[in-house]
């Protein structure tokens, strides 16, 4: 009930096609650079960011 409460006030309008990839690399990279590897948040954050501009080129910064 909660759920659907929830994602009956998303509005979808502010989704892009790049929403899937983005949010698939931050799990990875959270998981695997933040936790296993124990890097810092910052060098999480910078990977993200290295590994979205190779992702999504035609995206700009």
């Amino acid at each position: 009930m909660v759920f659907d409460q929830n994602a009956r006030g998303i509005d979808i309008k502010k989704y892009s096609p790049y929403d899937a990839t983005i949010n698939s690399d931050i799990i990875e990279l959270i998981k695997n650079t933040y936790i296993e590897k124990n890097r810092t948040w910052d060098d999480t954050m910078t990977e993200l960011n290295d590994k979205l501009c190779e992702n999504l080129p035609d995206l700009k910064q």
